[in-house]
């Protein structure tokens, strides 16, 4: 048997296989239409929602990148809405929480310089090296170059207590030994607030004054106000470690 008898058989096999199969169904080709529509029109739906992932992706990345960059922003100026805690209290901001240096803080110089009425010294006596600073219906004493101060207390959290002075020819020591005097306070580079009153009164070489102590609850820079009757004074002092 030689190759063209083979290929005979093998061709003859093939025709006896396929005429003993059944026929094929017919198929409606609009199945097939269907399904390349459907195909069609998710690709039409996903091809922009993935561009739009794309995009999205690229553009957080972008303003994250500057942010880590640059870091979050803290603003310098007062706190638009401080949250002022109730008298006698202090923020929850511990000094191992704050965010800038007091360095940075703009505080308050004794300018102009007041000169208070009789019988009230004219000056503070030289060791504190400081002027009086406000009105006649209420001032205080602050240093020459601005009040920073320091000297944190051990407590949960840590605290800076500090004595606050004020004068008020308003203010009769004898008919009111607890003055109606409330001092308040904002930081203003950070989240922190406190309100603390009524005051007591004190004597020293600089006479007789309003005394109220507060705790300061973090560095940073803070707004001190003063509010005595109808009077109102606020200067800004430095908070250091």
């Amino acid at each position: 048997m030689n190759d063209d008898d083979v290929d005979r058989l093998v061709v003859d096999a093939g025709e006896r296989w396929r005429a003993a199969q059944r026929p094929a169904r017919s198929v409606d080709p609009a199945l097939f239409m269907d399904g390349r529509v459907v195909a069609d029109e998710r690709r039409r739906i996903a091809t922009p929602l993935a561009l739009a992932g794309v995009i999205v992706a690229i553009v957080a990345s972008f303003a994250f990148g500057r942010w880590s960059a640059a870091g979050p922003t803290v603003g310098t100026g007062p706190v638009a809405t401080p949250s002022v805690v109730a008298p006698g209290t202090s923020g929850s901001l511990g000094p191992s929480q704050t965010s800038r240096s007091a360095a940075a803080c703009d505080v308050t110089r004794p300018v102009p310089v007041f000169v208070p009425p009789k019988p009230f010294l004219r000056t503070p006596p030289a060791n504190y090296a400081s002027d009086w600073y406000g009105s006649e219906h209420l001032w205080t004493m602050l240093a020459y170059s601005g009040e920073v101060w320091q000297g944190w207390v051990a407590a949960t959290p840590p605290v800076l207590p500090q004595k606050t002075f004020w004068w008020s020819a308003d203010w009769k020591p004898a008919a009111e030994p607890e003055p109606t005097i409330i001092v308040t306070g904002r930081r203003l580079d950070g989240p922190g607030a406190f309100t603390f009153g009524p005051g007591t009164n004190a004597s020293a070489d600089f006479g007789t004054a309003m005394l109220v102590g507060i705790d300061i609850p973090s560095y940073g820079c803070w707004e001190l106000t003063a509010r005595y009757r109808l009077a109102t004074l606020s200067y800004v002092v430095a908070v250091n470690r």
